[in-house]
């Protein structure tokens, strides 16, 4: 069953995913940008998982939902990383 909460997530991260498609040269003024832009988008596919996953195919959606969204994670803190350690080392 599909929460209406879902798909409310669903479509205000498309919405950002609109706005970031529009400004994409202004995204490469922030530095590292690729982890942060591979995390917005594990993130939204995992948004999308959590839809689908209502419809059809639990068990493999939601397995895969957790992995969009553990990896969203991960590229999220490294993205964090470069920016924090290696900037601080290059003063």
């Amino acid at each position: 069953m599909v929460e209406s909460y879902e798909v409310v997530a669903w479509v205000i991260a498309t919405g950002v995913l609109t706005i970031l498609v529009m400004f994409r040269e202004e995204l490469k003024l922030i530095p590292h940008a690729g982890p942060l832009k591979i995390a917005f988008l594990c993130m939204y596919i995992g948004l999308m998982l959590t839809i689908l996953e209502g419809f059809t195919w639990f068990g493999v959606l939601n397995t895969l939902e957790h992995i969009f969204n553990f990896a969203s994670a991960v590229a999220f803190v490294f993205w964090v990383y470069l920016v924090t350690e290696r900037g601080a080392n290059k003063t």
